[in-house]
């Protein structure tokens, strides 16, 4: 998607889209296709400043634009901006845009919007606001240039621009409040990507339009994309079979077996960002001891996970994070030692003592991973009570050390394919009680996260992050198990969904009708 040539806007785009239709004879293109995603967990807005969650990301990506975007190799790309240039010294990065790009709205695209944008993040101080603790202030030098002003050096925030969904700074501003208009921006669309929100019902089902107008339309998009917001896996099943959806992702095992049986489905595997883990309460209860923390890593059955619980569909994690992420320390794959996990326990007088685990019901690999490790933890004189929460419920949790359980069982992944901003949600201690869920504190992994953070050497950037990570790997966290693929199946409808490495399960602006 992203190389594909830049066409005439506005009426231009309308014309070229019908003889495009014509030629190809794809009238249902052109004359009302629909293609349906089932996707399990709803968003909790769609607010784009909350797009460091990756159901709101899911829903609202096709509805706006960005700065930036990362191509199948990890690297930026021209979005709206066309060039992007740092200062020497690393404080100021420059960004030249398109002209003649619209809003939804009808109202242009210029640099205003894009400072309002970033200044209206960093008023929220929420969601996206977490990968930009650097940002200082953003001015319009005049319609096509912004000059974003850093706090401290940070060659990393380009990349946070590729999650920074750009703002009709006019409409949005009509309706501000007190609350920056997030209120109204839960259920509205002031965006310029290639949908436009037609219709959205909390918690059941968001319908977008195909905009004629957008700078890279593509006529083999569907004119209308609705997400379903099924939580269980086996209704997503159900609905695939008779119809209903046409597009779903992270069928349980069981459920995915049925539909690969089935000729009419096809299922494509993609690489994640994803991780699955268990962060641990590095703060209090039994598992402040490190012993204790190391005795969980080597009580799982990794391989049981591999080949039982993803059926085959992920590899082994070898660090913090997933392969296709700059700056990775990788380290060698969990191995079950049920022996030496006894024997740690021991010697931490930690015996037939329990811990609190939650984790995510709706999502099966979740629940399965969380008796597996009951079981495995039970085999090493550790009992544990299990308890299903939802994500929000588990960041309350996690605010006060009162509340924190000892283990989460957890998905988790940077946003985008850059390590730096990550690691200081998840580990620096300036995020502990918000970002950084196992409460953990380590000066030195401060240091390096703050060395990485304002070196204006990329080089000297990814030595000080990847010092971080091994010193965090080696304080045992976490337990890091696999890097499931994103098993997405289609409907003869629809084209085998491409793989984006900047999303976690896929993006949806990518779905495409086979019959074009």
């Amino acid at each position: 998607m992203r190389k594909t040539p830049l066409k005439a806007l506005v009426a231009a785009a309308v014309l070229g889209s019908a003889m495009i239709s014509a030629a190809c004879g794809t009238d249902a293109a052109a004359t009302g296709s629909r293609v349906v995603i089932g996707i399990a967990e709803a968003p909790r807005t769609l607010d784009p400043v909350q797009a460091s969650d990756i159901q709101n990301d899911l829903a609202v990506t096709g509805v706006y634009d960005t700065l930036l975007a990362y191509d199948a190799n990890g690297a930026l790309q021209p979005q709206v901006a066309t060039a992007w240039t740092y200062s020497p010294d690393g404080r100021t990065l420059t960004l030249s845009l398109r002209d003649g790009l619209r809003f939804h709205s009808g109202n242009a695209l210029t640099a205003t919007d894009v400072v309002y944008t970033l200044e209206r993040i960093k008023q929220i101080g929420a969601g996206v606001a977490g990968y930009m603790p650097n940002f200082g202030s953003a001015t319009a030098t005049d319609a096509s240039h912004v000059t974003i002003t850093l706090t401290q050096p940070d060659l990393q925030f380009a990349g946070v621009l590729s999650k920074v969904y750009l703002l009709d700074s006019a409409l949005v501003e009509s309706h501000a409040d007190a609350d920056h208009a997030q209120s109204w921006l839960a259920t509205h669309d002031a965006g310029s990507g290639p949908y436009s929100i037609d219709a959205y019902t909390a918690n059941t089902e968001l319908d977008l339009t195909r905009s004629p107008g957008y700078r890279q339309f593509d006529d083999a998009r569907p004119e209308h994309l609705t997400f379903r917001y099924i939580t269980e896996s086996a209704t997503r099943a159900a609905e695939l079979r008779s119809g209903g959806i046409d597009v779903t992702a992270r069928l349980a095992a069981t459920d995915l077996r049925t539909v690969s049986a089935d000729h009419r489905f096809t299922v494509t595997s993609l690489p994640t960002l994803n991780e699955t883990m268990v962060m641990m309460n590095a703060a209090g209860g039994i598992t402040a001891d490190k012993r204790v923390r190391q005795a969980v890593q080597l009580a799982y059955d990794y391989r049981g996970h591999l080949d039982t619980v993803l059926g085959g569909q992920g590899v082994a994690a070898t660090g913090l994070v997933a392969p296709s992420v700059n700056c990775r320390t990788e380290t060698a794959a969990g191995q079950q030692d049920l022996a030496r996990a006894r024997q740690l326990v021991t010697d931490a007088g930690a015996t037939g003592k329990s811990l609190v685990m939650v984790y995510q019901a709706e999502f099966p690999e979740q629940a399965s991973t969380a008796t597996l490790l009951q079981s495995n933890l039970q085999q090493i004189g550790l009992t544990v009570n299990l308890k299903p929460v939802t994500f929000p419920q588990y960041l309350q949790m996690i605010a006060t050390a009162g509340t924190e359980p000892d283990l989460g069982v957890l998905w988790d992944n940077p946003n985008y394919p850059e390590v730096g901003a990550w690691l200081a949600q998840r580990f620096a201690t300036a995020s502990v009680g918000s970002n950084n869920w196992a409460r953990y504190s380590n000066p030195r992994v401060d240091q390096l996260l703050a060395d990485g953070a304002r070196a204006t050497d990329a080089a000297a950037a990814c030595t000080a992050f990847r010092q971080a990570q091994q010193a965090i790997l080696d304080d045992a966290v976490s337990m890091n198990i696999a890097n499931p693929a994103t098993v997405v199946v289609t409907d003869s409808k629809v084209a085998a969904v491409p793989n984006d490495p900047a999303f976690v399960i896929f993006d949806p602006k990518l779905v495409r009708l086979a019959a074009h």
